[in-house]
């Protein structure tokens, strides 16, 4: 008796090609925790360029026809690096038609769901950790730069030599980072500040308050409550995927042009496994990567939530 073919169980072409078209479609119309808030690109290439240029000044003129002067400023280009990622899931062949088709079939979703996931931790690695960067032309000499220490609002903020949880106080700093700037848009509320943090934190903050400030604590309870989504000059963004290290884990204030989201390329497919059974296998995979744009416009906090 020959072995069966993909045909065999019903699953061609078409089946596969809806199947891809779902996951896309629906990934299209799924947010993802800095879906608007952040740039967004499809460059193409393993590596893409974006430049960068700090703030500039004009030049007072006081000579008619006088030479044009090059007003100097810092810019640099960052680069992102579109890694591949992928996914792949056995089907069950008796429900494997079902979960191929249907639009938010549950190996739709989770694939989606993975995509999505998947983005946000790359945005957040790119906020705490190196940029890529050349100063010079297309052939430039790379070179790999940390968030400044100046970004950074120790643990210890407030109480020196001791260790601390969110705090008014460390938000208060983080915001401040933004107004020194000088910038219309922070100075004047023109553009949200956002303000990424773990639901621990957030937790404790509310003890905190308690403790500390009763006037705050109705308003905190909001924020945890989801009744509103903006305090102290942020809008609040909550995540379990900043990492930590011995209970002390980073919040990350940002603005729009800080950080930069690339997609590249996305595959998706179900194929024949011979290898497992002759079942069915669904497939995805992305390429895509972040970075960190500005360094001005990329703040943390430490907070220590064992506290």
């Amino acid at each position: 008796m020959p072995f069966p073919r993909p045909t065999d169980w019903g699953i061609d072409n078409t089946h596969i090609d809806t199947f891809s078209a779902n996951v896309n479609r629906l990934a299209q119309q799924t947010s993802y925790l800095f879906s608007g808030k952040i740039r967004e690109d499809n460059k193409q290439g393993e590596v893409s360029w974006h430049d960068t240029i700090k703030p500039r000044t004009h030049n007072i003129i006081t000579v008619r026809g006088a030479v044009t002067p090059l007003v100097e400023s810092e810019w640099f280009r960052r680069g992102v690096s579109a890694t591949g990622y992928d996914n792949a899931a056995p089907l069950f062949i008796e429900d494997a038609i079902r979960q191929l088709i249907e639009p938010r079939s549950p190996i739709t979703q989770e694939m989606v769901n993975s995509r999505m996931r998947l983005k946000n931790q790359s945005v957040i690695d790119a906020a705490l950790g190196s940029a890529m960067q050349k100063s010079q032309g297309h052939k430039g000499a790379i070179s790999f730069v940390p968030l400044p220490s100046g970004n950074k609002i120790a643990v210890d903020y407030g109480t020196p030599g001791t260790n601390t949880g969110l705090t008014t106080g460390k938000l208060r700093a983080l915001r401040k980072k933004f107004l020194d700037l000088d910038d219309p848009r922070f100075t004047q509320g023109t553009e949200t500040l956002y303000l990424l943090c773990s639901p621990d934190a957030l937790m404790r903050f509310l003890e905190w308050a308690e403790k500390n400030s009763t006037s705050n604590v109705l308003s905190v309870r909001e924020l945890i409550d989801g009744k509103i989504n903006r305090w102290m000059g942020f809008e609040w963004i909550l995540t379990g995927q900043i990492p930590a290290v011995a209970d002390v884990r980073p919040m990350i204030a940002f603005a729009k042009d800080g950080l930069l989201h690339n997609t590249w390329k996305t595959m998706t497919r179900a194929d024949w496994r011979p290898d497992l059974s002759y079942t069915w296998q669904a497939y995805d995979r992305i390429d895509h990567g972040a970075v960190r744009l500005n360094d001005q416009l990329v703040h943390i906090a430490y907070n220590d939530e064992s506290v």
